[in-house]
């Protein structure tokens, strides 16, 4: 077991107020005022840290966004939570599973790195839509983010491989 973790299991809900998505001072969209749940539970075995995660979104205005995710990653050189907060430890072996739910559509995601060192530039991306034209439709009528970021999200997708009415990206 690694010497600084304990199982974790936290649960919350609550309202948020209307805020913007900026990435890098870049204005991707905004968020509207809405409700919340959030579920996170964190296991370890050995040396190994395994995580599942919940984020449900419910507002008037826009369609139910709600995002599942599971993390697993392997961390070497642990001494104690200090040290990995330094960077001491090292990430190997990442394996992030993720799915957003958009009213009754899913966008499903795998992010890896088999590599005994990760970083966020070792990540390969794939993604996979149930129909691309019904989320991206969704997305558009709800005003929640920025047109032309959703317009480059789109235009990713269509250039993926098509399955059904849906399409995979990797990257």
């Amino acid at each position: 077991r690694l010497p600084f973790m304990e199982d974790i299991d936290i649960k919350a809900s609550g309202l948020l107020n209307k805020f913007e998505l900026l990435v890098n001072s870049q204005y991707l969209g905004q968020l509207p005022k809405g409700r919340f749940e959030l579920g996170l539970e964190a296991k370890e075995s050995l040396d190994q840290v395994v995580s599942f995660g919940v984020f449900d979104f419910k507002s008037d205005t826009i369609p139910r966004i709600k995002l599942n995710s599971e993390f697993t990653v392997n961390l070497e050189n642990v001494q104690n939570a200090l040290s990995c907060f330094a960077n001491a430890c090292t990430a190997s072996k990442l394996d992030f599973a993720h799915e957003i739910l958009i009213d009754d559509e899913r966008i499903g995601g795998k992010s890896i790195c088999a590599s005994t060192h990760c970083t966020a530039k070792d990540l390969s991306h794939n993604f996979k839509t149930s129909n691309t034209l019904k989320i991206f439709d969704n997305l558009a009528s709800s005003n929640l983010f920025n047109p032309f970021t959703l317009a480059y999200l789109y235009s990713a997708f269509l250039s993926g491989k098509p399955i059904g009415k849906g399409h995979q990206v990797k990257f």
